[in-house]
């Protein structure tokens, strides 16, 4: 099975996207690639790796953020947040994390399991004395949404709202182009603005799980392949998802099917009308 045009695996892998082989998957937008963390077991980021120069950074867990194996959208593993305290932060070191830029991108896959109250899968801010914010990924009460801030305080814009489905993995990208932001899920584009988020200057945090708001909203669930790019819209048109999320029965010829025990050859013809076959009561059958 062949991967689709959009989130294909950080990692390399198997054409399933579950089995992992060696070292992380080419991507054509390298050269912007500003974070990448696939979340197997570590947390460990490798967009230096995918761009071939520079140096991965840090990374931290805070509450009781671990990896996990209980859900997965690729290889096996992810991390697992549980909606009371748990989140991954990471801070800038040279304005990357600045999305008043015209382009940039923001992906991942979420996996959803519970909705506190103004849960956030992903948000941005400054500090929290006062907190100087410009976007926020919801994921609460029933629904899924993009919000804007552009003065860093009071008064938000809803770029796009859809369904918060729990259990399942969605794919989020958050994609800004020419100015305009728009909002995919799964693939789809839920919605855009023209509003340009709030510059917070330098020191900007990056949360996965919390909500940069207020600092108090968390997300419960599991998160896999986090990226972040800077000087380039990835998703400009609806796209495919990467599907692949099992692993292929292998083919079995005939000739290795061999009989055991009474098994026996048959004539059986499943066309034949005769009631006593149709009921299996002829010899052979």
């Amino acid at each position: 099975t062949a991967f689709n045009t959009g989130a294909k695996p950080i990692l390399n892998t198997n054409s399933t996207g579950i089995t992992t082989t060696s070292g992380t998957r080419g991507d054509v937008n390298s050269s912007s690639i500003v974070l990448a963390l696939p979340l197997l077991n570590n947390l460990n980021d490798v967009h230096a790796d995918i761009k071939g120069s520079g140096s991965n950074k840090t990374v931290t867990a805070n509450g009781n953020a671990a990896a996990s194996n209980a859900q997965s959208k690729y290889y096996g593993g992810s991390y697992v947040l549980d909606g009371n305290g748990d989140y991954l932060s990471s801070v800038e070191s040279s304005d990357e994390y600045n999305f008043s830029n015209s382009n940039w991108t923001v992906e991942y896959f979420s996996y959803c399991t519970s909705e506190p109250t103004d849960g956030a899968s992903f948000s941005n801010t400054k500090s929290f004395s006062p907190a100087l914010r410009s976007i926020i990924v919801n994921q609460n009460s029933g629904n899924l949404q993009l919000l804007i801030n552009t003065t860093g305080s009071a008064g938000w814009t809803t770029v796009g709202t859809t369904t918060n489905t729990l259990n399942v993995w969605r794919h989020i990208a958050l994609v800004r182009s020419s100015g305009t932001t728009t909002f995919y899920v799964d693939g789809k584009s839920i919605g855009s603005s023209t509003d340009t988020p709030y510059n917070n200057a330098s020191s900007d945090t990056v949360y996965f799980g919390r909500n940069g708001g207020d600092g108090t909203g968390y997300f419960g669930g599991y998160l896999q392949d986090i990226r972040i790019y800077q000087g380039v819209a990835k998703y400009t048109s609806n796209f495919t998802v990467t599907a692949p999320s099992v692993e292929p029965i292998a083919a079995v010829s005939p000739s290795s099917l061999l009989g055991a025990g009474n098994a026996a050859a048959t004539n059986f013809n499943p066309f034949n009308t005769d009631i006593n076959t149709v009921r299996g009561q002829e010899t052979g059958y």
